[in-house]
C-alpha cells in the first residue's frame, strides 16, 4: 500500500508543477540552463515536498532540470509522448 501512495503524491507533486505558469512559461521562453527560472523552482518544489528529485522537460523530452547540472539539456529516457497525450507515466529509475 505504500508503494500506490508514493506514486499518487509523485503524480500530485509533478500535476501541481506542471500548472506552475512561471514553470511553463520559462520552459517556452528560455533555453536549458543550470541557473535559469526553472532550475531554482524545481529546487524549491523539491525541497518542500521532501523528494529526491522533480524531473522537468519540455516537449520533446530534454531535460530542464536535474540534481546533477551536467544533465540538464540532455534527452530524458522516457519517451514523453505519453505524457503530452495527459496519460500518466510512473517509472522508477535505475541508477
Amino acid at each position: 500500500m505504500a508503494g500506490l501512495w508514493a506514486i499518487r503524491r509523485a503524480h500530485a507533486i509533478a500535476e501541481a508543477t506542471a500548472a506552475q505558469p512561471r514553470i511553463s512559461g520559462d520552459l517556452v521562453a528560455s533555453r536549458p540552463s543550470a541557473d535559469g527560472l526553472v532550475q531554482v523552482a524545481a529546487e524549491l518544489i523539491r525541497r518542500a515536498t521532501g523528494t529526491e528529485y522533480v524531473v522537468i522537460t519540455d516537449t520533446r523530452g530534454v531535460r530542464r532540470w536535474h540534481t546533477h547540472t551536467g544533465r540538464i539539456g540532455r534527452v530524458v529516457s522516457t519517451d514523453p509522448s505519453d505524457v503530452l497525450a495527459h496519460r500518466e507515466v510512473s517509472s522508477c529509475p535505475t541508477h
